[in-house]
């Protein structure tokens, strides 16, 4: 059972209504109890449907992350990157379609060898996105100051270091017990 106290609320009701009267034999008892499992079985159907209007988008989402990653492996990358962005627009809370949008445009920009500052700022923007819908997860800034590192070593740009180190300190904030953090935060720094 995946929600024992919604259950038992409902098994509890219907025990209220199922208890024996004293005058079981009169009509009006009857139709008392009738009408009450009625009530309860129109409340657990109206609840059923709004259980599935909330978990309909969600799964729709999933299954445009799995047709997505399919694509991705297949080498179809716009197209992944269509099912990626369907995925974030089903599920606006969701964060992962925003990361492996984010991924797919870093990867690009690592395979122009950051020629397109736009880009990169793209790339940013998505990975900025899905920080936004999990504030507090350190995997983000962690993955952006790698990014801003990558960037810097390649381009020698002096505000991409300055930027790696922004990243990985607000990493660091958010998970201060990680050794590995501290280390890269202090190689960027």
């Amino acid at each position: 059972i995946g929600m024992p106290a919604i259950t038992s609320l409902l098994l509890v009701l219907l025990s209220l209504t199922l208890e024996p009267s004293r005058d079981a034999e009169s009509q009006t008892n009857r139709r008392a109890i009738s009408s009450k499992i009625a009530w309860i079985t129109g409340g657990a159907a109206v609840m059923c449907l709004l259980f599935m209007t909330a978990i309909l988008p969600i799964g729709s989402a999933q299954a445009a992350l799995q047709r997505g990653d399919k694509l991705y492996r297949q080498g179809k990358v716009d197209q992944a990157d269509a099912e990626y962005q369907r995925a974030s627009t089903l599920d606006r809370y969701d964060a992962d379609p925003w990361r492996r949008r984010a991924e797919l445009a870093f990867t690009r920009v690592v395979a122009d060898r950051f020629q397109s500052t736009a880009s990169f700022q793209d790339a940013v923007k998505l990975l900025n996105e899905a920080a936004i819908r999990q504030p507090g997860n350190s995997h983000d800034d962690r993955k952006l100051g790698e990014w801003w590192m990558e960037r810097h070593r390649v381009t020698r740009d002096g505000t991409a270091a300055n930027e790696a180190v922004r990243s990985y300190e607000r990493a660091w904030k958010n998970y201060p017990t990680s050794a590995i953090l501290m280390a890269e935060y202090a190689i960027a720094f």
